[in-house]
């Protein structure tokens, strides 16, 4: 990767890649009532041990990312979405052969969430390495993919439901998910990072973010893990809506499942 490629030539590639990355991590994220639904249905009835799993997937996503954003900032973005597909695979994989909401809770809600938050960070930080005078473009079509995913992923995931159930599910959305390394391959390492790690680790703090070419929108270098606290304040606003949620309007009903049994098994459904 050469100068000449910030604002053209491969960084549209990288812009490509980052919209990817965004949206696969929309899917997952915002598609978390589907799989407890599922989970409700299929692995354990008890509402609170099943809120557990997507409460500590969040968790995970968002408090990993400062060290997410040290292992970015030490190693590269290529390393770190790597590691994430790792994490990532193998918790989807693992969780295939759960029993119960205790197992899931290491395997899907920690290892899966490790996995979507070096995703999420990735994709938002290498298009700050590639983009100077399109920067806010670039960051405004990166952070679209998540609501292209929000999309697409509830109405998908509904459907591997049905279809293969729950286990099923988990192994295609961890395929889905091992994607993070094709897009880690397409992940050239930029100038920056390339000089970077020739002189070794940054000690000094940039005081000219508008004139460098590294950081997110603009920022430092050192941002990006501003950018990780950043994700944390958002956990803590979620975690504080969902304390004091009434769970008592929960309220389960009886429907049929339209599969190959004709049984009636119990949903849930919010009573307004």
């Amino acid at each position: 990767m050469h100068r000449s490629d910030i604002d053209r030539g491969w960084a549209w590639v990288i812009l490509g890649v980052s919209f990817c990355g965004s949206l696969l991590t929309g899917m997952h994220v915002y598609s978390l009532g589907i799989i407890m639904a599922a989970l409700l249905d299929e692995i354990d009835s008890d509402l609170t041990r099943v809120s557990w799993v997507s409460s500590m997937y969040s968790a995970s996503l968002t408090l990993s990312g400062p060290i997410i954003g040290w292992i970015t900032n030490r190693y590269g973005c290529r390393v770190a979405i790597f590691l994430g597909g790792c994490f990532h695979l193998a918790g989807l994989t693992g969780s295939y052969f759960a029993t119960n909401a205790s197992i899931l809770l290491v395997t899907f809600s920690i290892l899966g969430g490790i996995g979507m938050g070096f995703c999420l960070s990735t994709s938002i930080v290498i298009s700050g390495y590639y983009f100077k005078k399109y920067r806010p473009i670039a960051s405004g079509i990166t952070v679209s993919g998540s609501a292209f995913g929000m999309f697409v992923g509830p109405p998908l995931l509904r459907l591997l439901i049905d279809r293969y159930m729950l286990r099923g599910m988990f192994l295609i959305l961890g395929a889905l998910g091992a994607n993070m390394f094709v897009l880690g391959m397409l992940m050239r390492p930029s100038p920056t990072e390339k000089n970077k790690s020739r002189r070794g680790p940054e000690r000094k703090i940039l005081t000219t973010p508008i004139k460098s070419e590294i950081g997110y929108q603009g920022l430092p270098l050192r941002s990006k893990t501003s950018l990780s606290l950043l994700k944390m304040g958002h956990f803590c606003v979620t975690y504080s809506v969902l304390l004091h949620f009434p769970v008592e309007k929960l309220q389960p009903y009886t429907t049929y499942q339209i599969t190959s049994s004709t049984k009636e098994r119990p949903r849930w459904r919010l009573q307004l």
